[in-house]
Formats: structure tokens, C-alpha cells, sequence
């Protein structure tokens, strides 16, 4: 695969997982999330020194927003980090980023109707992926990320067994929300809709496949490491616990 920058695929996180939109203040980028979760709500560094001051107006504007005062940290911002952890900022969600070429797990879709994509997010995926607290907010993050995108459908036993979203930024794809349903989990379907993700990479122009996945889901992550992915960056959360 060939090598890219980290800043990359944050870039490609943006895109395809999207805010209601950003503004600069001060140091930091701000985010608008619409109540989409912390990866469209937290604050980036936008400047290469911070001060006292410009952390407490960010979270001054975080706050005015409805949000939690909430800033994203990149590996190479361990000074920042240190500024935010002497303001009681507590570490929340460390996640790590994995990628590999799209052909690489293209090669294993399955044929058939084992996973079937879509233009469009129908009922029945929304249901599922409201058993992992992805409603309509989180949806509203899927609509409005960067086209081309594709809703994909799992199915086990001829049931829908499972749902993900994958969005595509130039030559980045990134799966997001893969969600499977509880009667057929450790049955192969999160590791098929996988597979049916990096086709539709591939069949859309991105020959790079990412994604993200908190450092605590074991098993997500054994999965991705067994199937050929690696870590290409990772990032956390501090917060501003009241």
C-alpha cells in the first residue's frame, strides 16, 4: 500500500463521518455535531502553540454549541495534551486507525446477496442500527458525508443480519457504524460486510480501505489485524468532566 501522511486519513475522517460544519477559533478548529457524537463534536488543534486562554474560549464556544468541552488529540501533539490534562481534561476513547489496500480484502466478497448496498439507509437498517444507539442524529452524519457513499446491507440465513456505512474521500474509503444484529453475531457477518465495504472501495475509485475502532473493542480489532489491516494512526479524547 502505498505510504500516506496520518493527517491524511484524519482528513478522510472528516469527510466521510461529517460535521454540520466547522469553524476556526483562535487555535482550534470547532466542530458542530447536531448531536452525531464526539467524532463531529470535538475541537482540533489548528495552531502550533495553544495558551490557557485559548483553550477556555474554545470551550466557551463548545459550550455555547450544547456540546461538552471535548478536544481530539493526534499523536503528535503530546504538549497539548499535557495543557489539557494539567486543566483536569480527562482521556476518553482512545481509538486506533487502520488501513490496507481495498483490493487486498476485496478479493474475499462474498458473492450473491450475502451483502447487498444501497444508495439510500431503508427501515430495516435503521432498526438494527438503533439497537447500537445509532439513530437519527448519527444518520444525519451518514446523509450529508462525502459522495460517493453506500449503505450496505448483511444478510445471514436469508435475514438481514447486519448494516454498515462506507463513504469515500478521493482515494480513501472508510467503513463507519458496522453494526450487526444479535442473533447472528460470531457468524461471519461483520467480517463479510468488511469484505463487501472494500469492493465497493474498490468499485468506486478508492484503492485505500480505513477505518476506526476504539482501543477497548478487542474483538473488532482482532478481526481487522487477522484479515491483513494495519494501524496506520491513532487519536483520543480529552473532556471536561463537571
Amino acid at each position: 500500500m502505498r505510504t500516506l501522511p496520518p493527517q491524511r486519513y484524519f482528513d478522510a475522517l472528516t469527510a466521510t463521518w461529517a460535521p454540520l460544519n466547522v469553524n476556526a477559533h483562535g487555535a482550534f478548529l470547532i466542530q458542530s455535531g447536531g448531536g452525531g457524537g464526539k467524532r463531529v463534536s470535538a475541537a482540533t488543534l489548528n495552531s502550533e502553540t495553544v495558551e490557557q486562554s485559548d483553550i477556555l474560549s474554545a470551550s466557551e464556544a463548545m459550550q455555547s454549541l450544547g456540546q461538552n468541552s471535548l478536544f481530539m488529540l493526534r499523536p503528535e501533539e503530546a504538549e497539548f495534551d499535557l495543557q489539557l490534562a494539567e486543566l483536569d481534561y480527562q482521556i476518553i476513547d482512545p481509538t486506533v486507525i487502520y488501513a490496507c489496500p481495498s483490493e487486498d480484502l476485496a478479493r474475499h466478497a462474498s458473492g450473491g446477496l450475502s451483502v447487498i448496498p444501497g444508495d439510500i439507509p431503508l427501515a430495516a437498517q435503521k432498526e438494527i442500527w438503533a439497537t447500537d444507539n445509532i439513530g437519527p442524529a448519527r444518520i444525519s452524519v451518514m446523509e450529508r458525508s462525502s459522495d460517493p457513499k453506500g449503505f450496505l446491507m448483511g444478510r445471514h440465513d436469508d435475514k438481514i443480519a447486519g448494516t454498515a456505512f462506507v463513504s469515500s474521500d478521493d482515494k480513501i474509503a472508510m467503513l463507519h457504524a458496522l453494526t450487526v444484529s444479535e442473533h447472528a453475531r460470531r457468524k461471519g457477518v461483520g467480517k463479510n460486510l468488511t469484505f463487501g465495504a472494500a469492493k465497493w472501495a474498490l468499485e468506486h475509485g478508492s484503492d485505500v480501505f480505513a477505518l476506526a475502532v476504539t482501543e477497548a473493542n478487542t474483538a473488532a480489532r482482532n478481526l481487522y489485524e487477522q484479515i491483513g489491516m494495519h494501524e496506520v494512526s491513532r487519536y483520543h479524547y480529552r473532556i471536561k468532566l463537571e
